[in-house]
C-alpha cells in the first residue's frame, strides 16, 4: 500500500508467458460513490503508463482481474492501482493506492 486509504489491502500481479497480466487482491476497502478501482501498467518505453482496465471488486474486497497486455512498450516495470472516477480514466488522475515494481 502506498496510501493510507488502501487500508490493509494486499495484492500480487503476475505477467504470464502469453502476455496476460493477472491481479489478485484482497481487503480492498469500499470506495466512495462515483469512484472505481483502475489498474495501470508502467513500462520502460512508450507508452510508459497505460490502463489495464477498471477492476471489479466483490463485496469482500477481493479481486481477480486478468487482462491481455502484450509486449508493446517493452517489459512491464511496475503496476499501480488507483481510485478513479466511475468508469475509469484515460490518464491516471486518482490516488495511487497500491504500487508494486518488478524485480
Amino acid at each position: 500500500a502506498v496510501d493510507p486509504a488502501a487500508g490493509r489491502a494486499v495484492a500480487t500481479a503476475t505477467v504470464t508467458a502469453d502476455g496476460r497480466l493477472v491481479l489478485a487482491a484482497r481487503d480492498l476497502p469500499p470506495l466512495p460513490a462515483g469512484k472505481c478501482y483502475q489498474l495501470w501498467v508502467i513500462r520502460r518505453d512508450s507508452p510508459v503508463i497505460a490502463s489495464a482496465g477498471v477492476v471489479d471488486v466483490n463485496s469482500r474486497g477481493e479481486v481477480l482481474h486478468a487482462v491481455q497486455v502484450g509486449a508493446a512498450g517493452g517489459p512491464i516495470t511496475a503496476v499501480a492501482l488507483t481510485d478513479e472516477p466511475l468508469g475509469g480514466s484515460v490518464e491516471s488522475r486518482g490516488r495511487k493506492l497500491l504500487f508494486g515494481s518488478t524485480n
